[in-house]
């Protein structure tokens, strides 16, 4: 989830590092939350794939974001999701850009997994069994949610922005169809060559030609 508002600075937050200035920070919910899921099991591959995963899909965008020119505040996981908190001026068009920036990391992260378990064979069982159920079926199920048109999800913006994009052609479509019959109509306007203007060749010649006829006309009139 993009936000474009400044964070406010809270103790809840453990901070993990830095990425190019933002704070990559950890919200004390995602362990509470991550038992309650789990059945209140210890399953730390699972957790850990899975706050990867939501991390893999704020950095998405956090990248589109920057590349817009927006300064990246922060990058959250917390017990709810996560949010990547930007300021700077962003177009409708390029608001919507980072908004499915995120899906389009998940995804990423989804062909990365599914090659893995083809070449080497889903595990059977375990550890590393959880983590690849959360970076595949669980990450689909991620990806469903963030496209639900409602805020604050990225659905919201981007299906938003493609409905009046949409409409917007529709509009565009309806003005050229109403338009085309009175252009079609009109007569070409004629421009008038300038009295110097040089004649063409084939004017000149026949011109000549025809000046030639007359005289020969004439003299044979004369003649008789």
């Amino acid at each position: 989830m993009g936000l474009r508002a400044p964070p406010p600075r809270s103790l809840a937050w453990l901070r993990l590092g830095r990425w190019r200035g933002a704070w990559l920070r950890v919200h004390w919910t995602v362990p509470v939350v991550a038992l309650l899921f789990g059945g209140w099991a210890v399953r730390p591959l699972f957790w850990l794939a899975w706050v990867g995963l939501v991390f893999a899909h704020e950095f998405g965008h956090a990248v589109v974001a920057r590349g817009f020119g927006s300064r990246v505040l922060t990058i959250d996981v917390h017990g709810l999701g996560g949010q990547c908190v930007h300021v700077g001026e962003l177009t409708d068009r390029e608001h919507a850009w980072v908004a499915s920036a995120g899906v389009l990391a998940q995804a990423v992260v989804l062909g990365l997994t599914t090659t893995l378990v083809f070449y080497l064979g889903r595990p059977s069982g375990g550890a590393v069994a959880d983590a690849v159920a959360a970076l595949t079926t669980g990450n689909l199920q991620l990806m469903a949610l963030n496209l639900v048109p409602i805020k604050p999800l990225d659905g919201a913006v981007v299906w938003e922005f493609l409905a009046r994009w949409v409409q917007r052609q529709e509009v565009r479509r309806l003005r050229a169809r109403f338009e085309a019959p009175s252009q079609v109509r009109a007569a070409p306007e004629v421009t008038e060559a300038p009295e110097d203007a040089p004649a063409p060749p084939e004017v000149e010649a026949l011109a000549k030609r025809a000046l030639d006829d007359a005289w020969e006309a004439a003299r044979e009139g004369t003649r008789r």
